[in-house]
């Protein structure tokens, strides 16, 4: 498999795998707000997801950009983004 169809295969299923953590971040903070019991719990419940939540909505962004570059590139542009996507994404994307 040619170098850009596999970096553009890699970084599309960590999205997708990014977007389904988030999908289940958000339905799992909706159960717990849910189930608090005042608001002082809800807003400790919503800080602790907040920074996981935002964290993958950065890595989402993130990787969208990068697949747009991927398509665009060439040569040693190609070259220096897929060792950027190594050191960036987890070693198993599925």
């Amino acid at each position: 498999m040619p170098l850009k169809r596999s970096m553009i295969d890699d970084l599309e299923s960590q999205s997708r795998n990014w977007t389904k953590r988030l999908t289940e971040l958000q339905e799992d903070l909706e159960k717990r707000l849910s189930e608090a019991s005042d608001d002082q719990i809800r807003e400790k419940i919503e800080r602790e997801f907040a920074e996981q939540v935002l964290a993958l909505e950065e890595n989402i962004e993130l990787g969208r950009k990068t697949l747009y570059e991927i398509q665009d590139a060439g040569g040693n542009q190609l070259e220096e983004l897929r060792k950027t996507i190594e050191d960036w994404l987890p070693s198993n994307t599925n």
